[in-house]
């Protein structure tokens, strides 16, 4: 025997219920009018009491509710006189059910978490689903059918409803088309070739603590005046490396930072599929302080470069100056180490950055990418270094490691380089692993020193070397999940993040493989029921387009190299498996730090988050959170929207976003909901037989229509006179 689902059964159950209640109605059927009226009573009582079942992105639909109405519906149809009492609350429930628009706490993840579990909470509209917004439709129309009072209540509250806003002049203009995509998060408009803009705003969007320290930031003419203040009490300088930039070039730099705080700001409370970045794209200037022209696609990791240049100029007004360098900003040291004649100076020569820049051609991996990076050189022979403290020329090795890591590190691999033979620019498409962890001890100041120490004992034949971290079946490799030593634990980095490009060195599409960072397991928020942790999901970011991705698809969509193919060979006149070289790779990584460094280096990691802490305290002495929104997020739903996108929005409440942006996002938000409700085929034929109605009397014939209003039971045309305002308690002016 076939196993019938709960839904199934609901389906049948309402199904012959319905038929049941249309004999038992019918003329000369066992049900009068009080048996009727009875049960209409306990149908209502019932679908009063309903919770919200139906979810934003499911097509799960509420069976018990569509029954319900259908039932109901039927009811109403065969006794007209139950319309008298009580049918304008129920008109209104339905009203609210096929029309409210969620509030911004209930998308910011409020709620109890009464007891050990959660409530699994939905926000409005209750009738989400095509079928029960269909049997609410119908059920408003049987309602206003033959009942001018009801007719006026119902086109009241239509007029309401049509009320003001902007005028849609779209040739195809569809609302359910842009919903918010089912993962959670928001994509960004392609504005023509800003495809490289996209992919790189979302890797750093995607950083929990990026994402808090530009909600936080205050940068209003005001608040700068306040925080340049504050700077000169503590005997900070206000200019800082920034006074060599022209008042044009500030100006602009604060300009930029404003757009890019509007942006990440859409990015956590929009409600659409994607944001526009129109005016980030418009305050963007380049290296001759000209607009970036969207048409034309830029390098990926030069726009990177002189993006957190020109924001590093405007943060030095604000609170927060080395935010950037807090979060993703390390140093390298260049040295000269000598290496005869009894020298062993060294000259070292340090370097900030923000990427590590690695060789791939030849290149197995991007860990034999940093085995290059400090590798160096030997200086001999004619080339041999000038020793100052020994007065002499000796034989030196000159070299380049990595000083301090910063808690985001990002590897910039060279796809691109210059072709002497066909002078032009050409792109690398050798295959280059991307390892899912890196121990980046071997690469550093410290892990050369110590191979540096274990090789001179080898040469000196002495005892045998202790272990260290160079003893491993690959140099820089640490398998994903594994513990390091506790001394060495804050050298591990996992793979966060994935900026892909497609195509040519002339031509082509970049977009992005992120994974969440679980705030859960990272003690950002309260832990699902049961304590358990949800796994952080990877997620595809190709402008618009946000969508889970399977992280075992690593390899083949990242690595570069050659891939098998079918194709048709016509002197064979069947296919044939090619090898064809990929045009997808990856070109920059992001990686993020698995533990806290010790105490000791903890301090320059810190950086960033006092700073957000700074940009915090700055906004709460603004007044410009919102208490009521503060307040009411403290506990997150893990039901809605997935997890860690709620609870980014969440985050972005609770910490307080500019007032100004977070209101012209919501009034946005409002304004989509009441379209995505409007805009509709079944609403739209709604309001044709509303219409109908309206205007025409069903008893009577041509001749009623001007006769006026006539009784409840002689439905003649609706006097739109009528139609006014609507009292608090419901009643029409």
């Amino acid at each position: 025997m076939a196993c019938v689902t709960p839904r199934a059964r609901a389906v049948q159950f309402f199904g012959a219920f319905d038929t049941v209640v249309s004999l038992a109605v019918a003329p000369g059927g066992p049900f009068g009018e009080e048996d009727a009226a009875d049960l209409f009573g306990a149908l209502r009582t019932q679908l009063f009491a309903l919770p919200v079942v139906e979810a934003r992105h499911s097509s799960g639909e509420d069976r018990v509710l569509i029954g319900l109405l259908r039932v109901m519906t039927t009811l109403l149809r065969a006794q007209p006189q139950l319309k008298h009492a009580g049918s304008r609350e129920m008109l209104r429930y339905l009203f609210d059910g096929l029309f409210d628009v969620p509030s911004a706490e209930q998308l910011g993840g409020s709620g109890s978490s009464g007891g050990s579990g959660r409530r699994l909470i939905h926000p409005a509209p209750r009738c989400k689903t095509p079928a029960s917004r269909d049997a609410a439709l119908n059920a408003l129309l049987e309602i206003a059918r033959d009942m001018p009072r009801n007719q006026v209540l119902l086109a009241s509250l239509l007029a309401a409803q049509h009320g003001g806003g902007e005028s849609r002049n779209l040739w195809h203009y569809a609302p359910a088309l842009l919903d918010k995509s089912p993962s959670g998060y928001v994509g960004l408009k392609n504005l023509g070739a800003t495809c490289y803009m996209n992919s790189l705003l979302q890797q750093f969007r995607m950083v929990p603590e990026f994402e808090s320290a530009m909600l936080a930031l205050r940068l209003d003419d005001e608040a700068l005046s306040r925080q340049a203040a504050a700077k000169v009490g503590d005997g900070l300088s206000v200019e800082g490396a920034g006074a060599t930039a022209t008042p044009t070039q500030e100006e602009e730099a604060m300009t930029l930072l404003r757009q890019l705080q509007a942006t990440v700001c859409s990015l956590v409370a929009l409600e659409k599929r994607y944001t526009d970045t129109s005016e980030f794209a418009g305050a963007y200037r380049d290296y001759d302080g000209l607009p970036v022209n969207t048409s034309v696609q830029m390098d990926a990791e030069e726009f990177f470069s002189l993006l957190f240049d020109k924001l590093e100029l405007a943060l030095k007004r604000t609170r927060t100056p080395r935010l950037l360098k807090g979060m993703f900003g390390g140093e390298t040291v260049n040295q000269i180490l000598g290496r005869s004649d009894g020298c062993t100076h060294a000259s070292e020569r340090d370097e900030s950055f923000f990427a590590l820049h690695l060789d791939v051609k030849g290149k197995r991996s991007a860990l034999e990418g940093l085995d290059a990076f400090v590798e160096g050189e030997t200086l001999e022979g004619d080339n041999r270094y000038w020793c100052g403290e020994c007065g002499k020329h000796v034989d030196a090795l000159k070299r380049c490691c990595v000083k301090k890591l910063p808690p985001t590190l990002i590897l910039h691999l060279k796809r691109f380089e210059f072709d002497y033979d066909q002078m032009r620019k050409v792109k690398v498409n050798d295959l280059c692993e991307v390892p899912p962890s890196i121990d980046m001890w071997p690469y550093t100041r410290e892990g050369q020193a110590a191979a540096d120490a274990a090789s001179a004992a080898r040469d000196d034949d002495e005892s045998q070397a202790p272990a260290t971290h160079t003893d491993q079946p690959a140099k820089g490799f640490e398998p994903e999940g594994e513990s390091k030593a506790p001394e060495h634990a804050e050298y591990i980095y996992d793979l966060t993040g994935v900026l892909v490009h497609s195509g040519t060195s002339d031509s082509g599409h970049y977009y992005s493989f992120i994974k969440e960072r679980n705030s859960f397991a990272r003690g950002r928020g309260p832990a699902p029921a049961g304590g358990r942790r949800r796994k952080a999901r990877w997620l595809h970011f190709n402008d618009t387009q946000v969508n889970e991705w399977d992280e075992q698809e690593l390899a083949r969509c990242t690595h570069g190299g050659h891939e098998q193919v079918q194709s048709w060979d016509m002197s064979k006149g069947m296919h044939v498996q090619r090898w064809l070289q990929k045009t997808h790779s990856a070109y920059m990584l992001f990686y993020q730090r698995r533990h806290p460094p010790s105490d000791a280096d903890a301090e320059a990691t810190a950086e960033a988050e006092a700073d957000a802490a700074d940009a915090e305290a700055e906004a709460e002495a603004a007044g410009d959170a919102d208490p009521e929104l503060c307040s009411t997020v403290e506990e997150l739903q893990l039901s809605l929207h997935k997890g860690t996108a709620v609870a980014a929005a969440a985050l972005a409440l609770r910490r307080g976003m500019p007032r100004d942006i977070f209101d012209a996002i919501w009034r946005e938000n409002l304004q989509y909901f009441h379209d995505r409700h409007v805009f509709d085929e079944s609403y739209f034929l709604f309001a044709l037989q509303l219409a109908e109605i309206l205007i025409a009397p069903s008893l009577g014939g041509a001749a009623a229509i001007d006769d006026g209003p006539r009784s409840p039971l002689g439905a003649g045309p609706m006097d739109m006179s009528q139609v006014g305002g609507i009292t608090e308690e419901g009643g029409i002016e």
